[in-house]
């Protein structure tokens, strides 16, 4: 009987599994990237906020700050110099700021 309920329990377990894996669940805040681990080979999610899929803007204005984006292509974070204005919002002091903003792994 006991060994029923644990064939029983890792039934489900794998059915739930199976299902996420299936299911694309969606972020709060952006897009949804399933990326694939070449260790496991199994997929996993990574939820990037919307901010961070706007394109490079340096903007009209002539100063030199350096500040750091994150680029869909390369999926890094990378230097940039901004003018100073008129900027969005996928632009960010460090390139902490900008990894822990925009390198989010699991997160929904």
């Amino acid at each position: 009987m006991f060994n029923g309920y644990i064939i029983l329990s890792i039934a489900l377990l794998i059915s739930q599994i199976s299902m996420s894996l299936g299911q694309k669940q969606k972020c709060k805040d952006g897009q949804v990237y399933y990326v694939k681990d070449s260790d496991s080979g199994m997929k996993h999610q990574i939820c990037i906020p919307s901010q961070c899929l706007e394109e490079r803007v340096k903007g009209p204005c002539r100063a030199r700050h350096i500040r750091w984006l994150y680029n869909t292509s390369s999926k890094q974070c990378e230097k940039f110099i901004y003018g100073g204005c008129k900027g969005n919002q996928n632009r960010f002091r460090t390139k902490k700021e900008c990894e822990e903003t925009c390198i989010l792994e699991g997160q929904y």
